[in-house]
Protein backbone atom coordinates (compact mmCIF):
# COMPACT_ATOMS: atom_id res chain seq x y z
CA UNK A 1 0.00 0.00 0.00
CA UNK A 2 3.25 2.19 0.82
CA UNK A 3 4.37 1.83 -2.81
CA UNK A 4 0.90 2.48 -4.28
CA UNK A 5 0.39 5.64 -2.33
CA UNK A 6 3.86 7.12 -3.29
CA UNK A 7 3.39 6.18 -6.72
CA UNK A 8 0.06 8.20 -6.44
CA UNK A 9 1.83 11.20 -4.87
CA UNK A 10 4.89 11.29 -7.68
CA UNK A 11 2.26 11.72 -10.41
CA UNK A 12 -0.02 13.88 -8.34
CA UNK A 13 3.12 16.31 -8.10
CA UNK A 14 3.83 15.98 -11.91
CA UNK A 15 0.54 17.17 -13.03
CA UNK A 16 0.96 20.43 -10.08
CA UNK A 17 4.49 21.04 -11.52
CA UNK A 18 7.14 18.46 -11.54
CA UNK A 19 10.31 19.62 -9.53
CA UNK A 20 13.89 19.20 -10.81
CA UNK A 21 14.12 16.26 -7.74
CA UNK A 22 11.72 14.38 -9.62
CA UNK A 23 13.59 14.17 -12.80
CA UNK A 24 16.48 13.04 -11.58
CA UNK A 25 18.34 10.38 -13.88
CA UNK A 26 19.43 6.85 -12.13
CA UNK A 27 22.97 5.07 -12.35
CA UNK A 28 21.83 3.50 -16.04
CA UNK A 29 20.99 7.28 -17.53
CA UNK A 30 17.13 6.54 -17.12
CA UNK A 31 15.44 10.33 -16.34
CA UNK A 32 12.21 10.38 -15.28
CA UNK A 33 10.24 9.77 -12.03
CA UNK A 34 11.04 6.27 -12.04
CA UNK A 35 14.47 6.78 -11.98
CA UNK A 36 13.56 8.68 -8.88
CA UNK A 37 11.37 6.28 -7.14
CA UNK A 38 12.03 3.08 -9.17
CA UNK A 39 10.33 0.86 -5.89
CA UNK A 40 7.43 3.30 -6.00
CA UNK A 41 6.91 2.38 -9.72
CA UNK A 42 8.30 -1.42 -10.10
CA UNK A 43 4.88 -2.49 -8.56
CA UNK A 44 2.86 -0.19 -8.35
CA UNK A 45 -1.01 -1.72 -8.34
CA UNK A 46 0.32 -4.69 -6.44
CA UNK A 47 -0.62 -5.81 -3.08
CA UNK A 48 1.94 -5.32 -0.48
CA UNK A 49 3.05 -8.60 1.51
CA UNK A 50 1.06 -7.32 4.30
CA UNK A 51 -2.07 -6.56 2.03
CA UNK A 52 -1.62 -10.22 0.52
CA UNK A 53 -3.57 -13.34 1.48
CA UNK A 54 -2.08 -15.53 3.75
CA UNK A 55 -2.80 -18.49 2.29
CA UNK A 56 -4.90 -20.04 -0.47
CA UNK A 57 -7.72 -21.74 -0.58
CA UNK A 58 -7.47 -24.88 -3.15
CA UNK A 59 -9.16 -28.22 -3.51
CA UNK A 60 -7.25 -32.25 -3.80
CA UNK A 61 -10.16 -34.08 -5.78
CA UNK A 62 -9.88 -38.19 -6.17
CA UNK A 63 -12.12 -39.42 -8.74
CA UNK A 64 -13.45 -43.32 -8.06
CA UNK A 65 -11.42 -44.70 -10.71
CA UNK A 66 -8.46 -43.65 -9.69
CA UNK A 67 -8.69 -45.17 -6.31
CA UNK A 68 -6.32 -48.58 -6.01
CA UNK A 69 -7.47 -51.80 -4.02
CA UNK A 70 -5.55 -51.80 -1.31
CA UNK A 71 -5.00 -55.80 -1.64
CA UNK A 72 -4.47 -57.35 -5.20
CA UNK A 73 -6.86 -59.96 -4.65
CA UNK A 74 -9.98 -56.69 -4.36
CA UNK A 75 -11.57 -56.24 -7.89
CA UNK A 76 -13.36 -53.54 -9.11
CA UNK A 77 -15.61 -51.84 -12.12
CA UNK A 78 -15.95 -48.93 -13.44
CA UNK A 79 -19.69 -47.56 -13.93
CA UNK A 80 -20.17 -43.79 -15.44
CA UNK A 81 -18.50 -40.21 -14.62
CA UNK A 82 -15.90 -41.58 -12.50
CA UNK A 83 -17.49 -43.79 -10.49
CA UNK A 84 -16.29 -47.68 -9.57
CA UNK A 85 -18.14 -50.15 -7.51
CA UNK A 86 -16.33 -53.91 -6.28
CA UNK A 87 -17.46 -57.31 -8.26
CA UNK A 88 -15.01 -59.47 -5.60
CA UNK A 89 -12.29 -59.71 -2.61
CA UNK A 90 -12.65 -60.06 0.78
CA UNK A 91 -10.87 -56.89 1.80
CA UNK A 92 -13.53 -54.25 0.73
CA UNK A 93 -10.93 -51.37 0.67
CA UNK A 94 -9.32 -48.48 -1.76
CA UNK A 95 -7.19 -46.00 -1.25
CA UNK A 96 -5.22 -43.22 -2.62
CA UNK A 97 -2.31 -41.22 -0.94
CA UNK A 98 -3.35 -37.51 0.08
CA UNK A 99 -0.70 -34.92 -1.47
CA UNK A 100 -1.20 -31.43 -0.89
CA UNK A 101 1.42 -28.71 0.12
CA UNK A 102 3.37 -29.25 3.46
CA UNK A 103 2.15 -26.95 6.59
CA UNK A 104 -1.37 -26.92 4.47
CA UNK A 105 -4.08 -26.81 6.70
CA UNK A 106 -6.90 -29.48 5.75
CA UNK A 107 -10.24 -27.96 6.74
CA UNK A 108 -12.88 -30.13 4.92
CA UNK A 109 -13.68 -33.76 3.29
CA UNK A 110 -16.28 -34.23 0.63
CA UNK A 111 -17.45 -37.58 -0.27
CA UNK A 112 -19.64 -38.37 -3.79
CA UNK A 113 -21.10 -41.51 -4.79
CA UNK A 114 -24.07 -43.55 -5.94
CA UNK A 115 -25.52 -45.66 -3.14
CA UNK A 116 -29.01 -47.64 -3.71
CA UNK A 117 -28.60 -49.94 -1.45
CA UNK A 118 -30.71 -49.32 1.54
CA UNK A 119 -28.89 -52.07 3.60
CA UNK A 120 -25.22 -51.31 2.75
CA UNK A 121 -23.72 -47.86 3.78
CA UNK A 122 -20.66 -46.66 1.87
CA UNK A 123 -17.49 -45.46 4.34
CA UNK A 124 -14.51 -43.28 3.62
CA UNK A 125 -11.90 -42.49 6.12
CA UNK A 126 -8.89 -39.77 6.14
CA UNK A 127 -6.07 -41.80 8.18
CA UNK A 128 -2.31 -41.58 8.76
CA UNK A 129 0.23 -44.43 8.51
CA UNK A 130 3.85 -44.67 10.34
CA UNK A 131 4.47 -47.86 8.13
CA UNK A 132 4.70 -51.01 10.11
CA UNK A 133 4.05 -48.93 13.19
CA UNK A 134 0.87 -47.61 13.36
CA UNK A 135 -2.17 -45.92 11.58
CA UNK A 136 -4.98 -43.58 12.75
CA UNK A 137 -8.27 -42.63 11.62
CA UNK A 138 -8.70 -38.91 11.26
CA UNK A 139 -12.11 -39.06 10.08
CA UNK A 140 -14.76 -41.27 8.86
CA UNK A 141 -17.35 -40.34 6.74
CA UNK A 142 -20.87 -42.41 5.45
CA UNK A 143 -22.93 -42.45 2.71
CA UNK A 144 -26.56 -42.10 3.91
CA UNK A 145 -29.66 -43.42 2.69
CA UNK A 146 -30.13 -45.29 -0.83
CA UNK A 147 -31.39 -42.75 -3.03
CA UNK A 148 -28.52 -42.81 -5.36
CA UNK A 149 -26.36 -40.22 -5.78
CA UNK A 150 -25.09 -37.81 -3.07
CA UNK A 151 -22.58 -36.28 -1.29
CA UNK A 152 -21.55 -35.79 2.41
CA UNK A 153 -19.64 -33.54 3.65
CA UNK A 154 -17.28 -33.55 6.93
CA UNK A 155 -17.17 -31.29 9.58
CA UNK A 156 -14.36 -28.59 9.84
CA UNK A 157 -11.17 -29.66 10.59
CA UNK A 158 -7.83 -28.31 11.80
CA UNK A 159 -5.36 -30.81 10.44
CA UNK A 160 -1.94 -29.37 9.55
CA UNK A 161 -0.62 -31.61 6.69
CA UNK A 162 2.81 -32.78 7.78
CA UNK A 163 4.54 -34.32 4.76
CA UNK A 164 6.97 -36.66 6.88
CA UNK A 165 3.82 -38.59 7.78
CA UNK A 166 1.84 -40.58 5.07
CA UNK A 167 -1.73 -39.39 4.65
CA UNK A 168 -3.78 -41.44 3.11
CA UNK A 169 -7.98 -42.02 1.96
CA UNK A 170 -9.73 -44.47 2.20
CA UNK A 171 -13.34 -45.92 0.72
CA UNK A 172 -15.04 -49.05 1.50
CA UNK A 173 -17.73 -49.80 -0.57
CA UNK A 174 -18.98 -52.46 2.01
CA UNK A 175 -20.64 -54.62 -1.00
CA UNK A 176 -19.56 -56.22 -4.46
CA UNK A 177 -22.04 -55.12 -6.42
CA UNK A 178 -23.03 -51.91 -8.29
CA UNK A 179 -25.94 -50.63 -5.38
CA UNK A 180 -22.81 -48.81 -3.63
CA UNK A 181 -20.55 -47.26 -5.89
CA UNK A 182 -17.63 -44.60 -5.02
CA UNK A 183 -17.77 -41.58 -7.43
CA UNK A 184 -15.41 -39.28 -5.78
CA UNK A 185 -13.71 -37.67 -2.89
CA UNK A 186 -12.24 -34.22 -2.61
CA UNK A 187 -10.41 -32.86 0.21
CA UNK A 188 -10.63 -29.20 0.66
CA UNK A 189 -7.13 -26.94 2.39
CA UNK A 190 -5.60 -24.21 2.97
CA UNK A 191 -1.88 -23.81 1.41
CA UNK A 192 0.68 -22.45 3.30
Amino acid sequence: MTRTLTAVATGLLLLAGSTPALWAGDSQGAIGPEAAFPAAWSDAGQPDAKDAPDAIYGFYYVLGVQLQPRVSATTFAYDFNGCIHLTGGTDNRLTFPLLVPDGSLIKFVRIYYDDTNAGVDLTTWLSTYQAGVTSTDLLSLTSTGSAGYGTVLSPELFIDFDSTINYSLIVAPNVNNSTVQICGVRVAYYAP
